[in-house]
């Protein structure tokens, strides 16, 4: 049998670039193919890629300005500056997934369709890490710019976050290459129309169903 070459040796990285090319003496191209589904299978399992980083990996400081985090009051129609450990329903949208809808603001920004990314974190979950271009620009606010109803999708069941303090990290790139950062914590609770102050789960409740109700507008 043909030498191992070095990628396959013990406690070394097997790579599918070495695997295309020779493996076991035997150039995979000429070998049968339900050999080589195996071989490749085998490999493939044992070289998995790290995982991405964070989107706020691509956002680092300085910045240039703040980025407040807000939402669209439904009485007023206005934007609103949320405080730190406020309450913020969690809804869910039309693709099933539970989220919240904030609005971002900010001043001396170029308004024409920023970059976004928000990371949502509850005690020892990762929820949310999300980058997106949002399919409109942001409009006038005073001596600001608002982007209004971001969806932030998250990455698990409601009932395994509803009633967590959840860290929210938002950060945006306008098209002159910008940045500004906000961040705060929120008091996640389950919401739907028509209950906008939303409810917390009972303790006693371990998993409530999930509401079916779409974001309301």
């Amino acid at each position: 049998m043909a030498e191992l070459p070095k990628s396959f040796r013990v406690g070394e990285r097997w790579t599918l670039a070495t695997v295309r090319s020779t493996i076991f003496g035997m150039d995979l191209r000429e070998c049968p193919g339900i050999v080589c589904g195996v071989l490749l299978m085998t490999v493939a399992g044992c070289a998995e890629d790290p995982p991405p980083p964070p989107c706020s990996a691509q956002f680092t400081a300085p910045y240039e300005g703040e980025l407040e985090i807000g939402l669209m009051d439904r009485e007023t129609g206005l934007y609103r500056r949320l405080t730190d450990g406020e309450p913020v329903g969690v809804s869910m949208g039309a693709n099933g997934l539970s989220m919240i809808v904030p609005t971002f603001r900010a001043v001396g920004i170029s308004p024409a369709r920023p970059q976004v990314c928000v990371t949502v974190e509850v005690p020892g979950r990762n929820i949310a890490d999300g980058l997106a271009n949002p399919p409109s620009a942001m409009v006038a606010d005073g001596d600001g710019y608002i982007l209004r109803n971001f969806q932030v999708p998250f990455q698990v069941p409601q009932c395994c976050i509803v009633c967590q303090d959840g860290h929210v990290n938002a950060y945006m790139r306008d098209n002159r290459g910008q940045r500004f950062h906000g961040e705060l914590t929120l008091r996640l609770e389950r919401s739907g129309c028509p209950d906008p102050a939303g409810s917390c789960c009972p303790p006693d409740v371990t998993c409530p169903p999930p509401l079916s109700a779409p974001v309301c507008p």
